[in-house]
């Protein structure tokens, strides 16, 4: 995965040259969620998940996040968010998760 350091000292992961998003304003979701720790508290606070399969907790949370931003209305809207080459460029991580798996880890 590329990473490139900007004049603003805001280390950006992936490879947005080739790909595009609808929803290139959630970068400052992103990067505002991952700078003021948001990411590091919810892996610290939530239960430890039972497998290493699919996204940690943070990405987790980070994913409901974006789904919420985008204007997602239930859990089978993350299908739109995971099939977003641009948007999966822009977080670092693919999938963005599987409604039905993210479904069953939060029941």
């Amino acid at each position: 995965m590329k990473q490139k350091k900007s004049l603003l000292g805001v280390t950006l992961t992936g490879g947005l040259e080739e790909e595009m998003t609808a929803w290139a304003g959630t970068s400052l979701l992103i990067e505002i969620g991952r700078k003021c720790g948001a990411i590091e508290i919810a892996e610290r606070v939530l239960p430890p998940k039972k497998s290493d399969k699919g996204l940690t907790q943070g990405q987790m949370v980070e994913s409901f996040v974006l789904l919420s931003a985008v204007g997602g209305d239930c859990i089978d809207d993350m299908e739109q968010l995971r099939w977003d080459k641009g948007l999966v460029a822009m977080v670092g991580y693919t999938p963005l998760g599987d409604g039905k798996a993210m479904a069953g880890q939060i029941s």
